[in-house]
């Protein structure tokens, strides 16, 4: 992976390390998964992974139209107590 520093400070600010990674030359698998969960004013939610020879080494949630515009996978429930995020409706 090669990614600009800047790159590499934000998904960082989403929990997600990557500089060990990047100074390997490792390729990585990218998913996106689009959420239930919305946010408070209807935006969409995401989760991203990263697979790293077929073990996943992390990934970061992130909130269409939010600054910075991603967050720790395990904030989630944090964000959902602060009302940025709504639960996801039961079908």
């Amino acid at each position: 992976m090669n990614y600009y520093p800047e790159r590499i400070s934000m998904i960082q600010s989403g929990g997600l390390d990557l500089e060990a990674y990047n100074k390997k030359g490792k390729e990585a698998t990218i998913t996106t998964y689009r959420l239930k969960e919305k946010q408070q004013n209807g935006d969409k939610l995401s989760a991203t992974i990263y697979e790293i020879d077929g073990k996943i080494i992390g990934g970061y949630g992130g909130l269409e139209n939010w600054d910075p515009g991603i967050f720790r996978l395990d904030d989630k429930k944090r964000l959902m107590k602060e009302g940025k995020i709504a639960a996801a409706e039961q079908n």
